[in-house]
């Protein structure tokens, strides 16, 4: 009996040691980190984009029925929100780190440091692709700053500690461990759509509430390895899955933000999308995977190498390209000036073209608004087969779907069946139809030919279409009746 106590004891100590050990060193870094962890207060300028756009297009659709008009046009509203940072020092002055999210449409933005000191503060630069900020004290003043680890060495099962301001309550610490070092937010499957030039979130299951964006994820150091970026919930609280971006990539954006005020990246110059079975077949493409060039850009590096619309990016370098959001989370990481080689497959054959990267610009004005409103034209034709209709492009519907440009030409997809095969599948009223199986179509007349053509075979049709400023492809099988 005596012996087992022994035994029970020996266990006890085994146990409770380790646990003791991590407590005192939560305690530790703690106390060494928390005086460079902010909370920061913004107040934010609000545009109601979505119910502004539904009262523009009733005021124009329906003049008769908007009763109130312009007095529903409300100016742009203020809105008060919270959110975490932390201190490192740079040139010799403190700068603050935090997540863009946080600090987007700021007008005044306010900073509380752990012992209560309420300063003011400005937004340095900001990088939307990585979602990462930061801020300026108005006022210099001397804090303690912390250091970034190299996030290359994060091993899975690490201590992992969570510093922020969760629900705006003030300074919270929270420990656990690190539950991956890679975690990829593009699966469809989690129908998220992550900050897309980071593909490997440390994951960690260190409570992150919100409030905690912008705050420091450290080691048992009390080093930077990653900044609190979202949470995975369905309770909208904590489910023990936080997610920070890895320190390695936040320092070179942070860096970059501090030294020219924003940050220089990479560009290949053209718009790519997502492959379906459909356009897959269509291109007879072996596997599901690659990013289907849409559009290439005028002078840019991708029209440059001779990169053309249709074309299926397989490889940048040896890297594979599983879907189209890989694309700009690789070239964006890649340096101005660098010579790339380009694994694409062009009708039904592998090529290999070389790039040479340049300095991020913009595209042409894409809008994003796609009206849906239903057309009845006089030279209407109907596509059964895909439960659309067509008509010809007038310079009106040029002017009401951004098609003003005469280069563009085709024909204007009018009406769609409400739940129909043409709507399922990815097609919108006011889609102007470019070309079918690479075949130009500009009138009705020669819409109907090539479609009975192109599609008298059980194959899907591959559109190519201009919506709202871009133009991409959809794959369209012809509609199977069933009796």
């Amino acid at each position: 009996m005596i012996l087992n106590r022994f035994v029970l004891i020996g266990l006890l100590l085994f146990v409770v040691k380790p646990t003791l050990s991590f407590a005192n060193t939560v305690e530790r870094v703690g106390k060494t980190v928390m005086p460079s962890v902010v909370s920061i207060a913004v107040l934010s300028s609000i545009n109601d984009e979505d119910a502004l756009k539904s009262r523009m297009n009733m005021m124009i659709l329906y003049p008769r029925k908007d009763l109130f008009g312009h007095e529903i046009l409300n100016p742009p509203r203020r809105m008060g929100s919270l959110g975490s940072g932390f201190v490192i020092h740079s040139k010799g002055r403190p700068y603050i780190v935090t997540n863009y999210h946080t600090v987007e449409n700021a007008i005044k933005i306010k900073v509380t440091l752990s012992d209560d000191t309420v300063l003011d503060a400005t937004l340095k630069g900001f990088d939307s692709g990585t979602d990462l900020a930061v801020l300026e004290l108005i006022k210099n003043r001397d804090l303690p700053g912390l250091k970034w680890a190299d996030s290359r060495k994060v091993k899975l099962g690490q201590r992992a500690i969570a510093l922020g301001n969760a629900y705006g309550l003030g300074p919270t610490l929270t420990a656990g461990v690190v539950s991956s070092t890679g975690r990829d937010l593009s699966d469809p499957n989690l129908g998220l759509t992550s900050s897309r030039l980071i593909n490997k979130f440390i994951q960690t299951d260190a409570a992150i509430n919100r409030g905690n964006s912008g705050g420091p994820l450290v080691n048992e150091e009390g080093h930077v390895i990653g900044v609190n970026f979202a949470i995975l919930t369905s309770s909208g609280g904590s489910d023990g899955i936080g997610l920070a971006i890895p320190a390695d990539m936040a320092q070179k954006v942070v860096q970059n933000i501090i030294d020219y005020g924003q940050v220089k990246r990479a560009w290949l110059g053209l718009i790519v999308q997502g492959l379906t079975p459909e356009i897959s077949e269509n291109l007879k493409l072996r596997k599901i995977e690659g990013a289907l060039v849409a559009t290439v850009t005028d002078n840019g590096p991708a029209k440059q190498a001779g990169i053309r619309s249709r074309d299926v990016i397989l490889k940048i370098n040896e890297t594979p390209i599983r879907d189209s959001t890989d694309i700009s989370r690789i070239v964006g990481q890649m340096a101005i000036g660098e010579v790339i080689n380009i694994s694409v497959w062009r009708d039904g054959t592998l090529q290999v073209l070389k790039a040479t990267l340049q300095e991020l610009q913009s595209h042409e004005d894409y809008r994003s608004t796609i009206k849906t409103t239903k057309i009845i034209p006089k030279d209407h034709i109907e596509l059964k087969g895909y439960e659309m209709g067509a008509t010809g492009l007038t310079w009106q519907f040029r002017q009401r779907f951004h098609a003003e440009n005469p280069a563009i030409n085709g024909v204007l997809i009018s009406d769609v069946k409400e739940g129909g095969w043409a709507e399922k599948n990815g097609m919108m009223v006011g889609d102007i139809i470019l070309e079918i199986n690479g075949i130009a179509v500009s009138t009705t007349d020669e819409l109907t030919h090539v479609i009975q053509k192109e599609a008298s075979t059980s194959k899907p049709v591959l559109f190519y279409i201009y919506r709202m400023g871009q133009k991409l492809y959809v794959g369209l099988r012809k509609k199977i009746e069933t009796i």
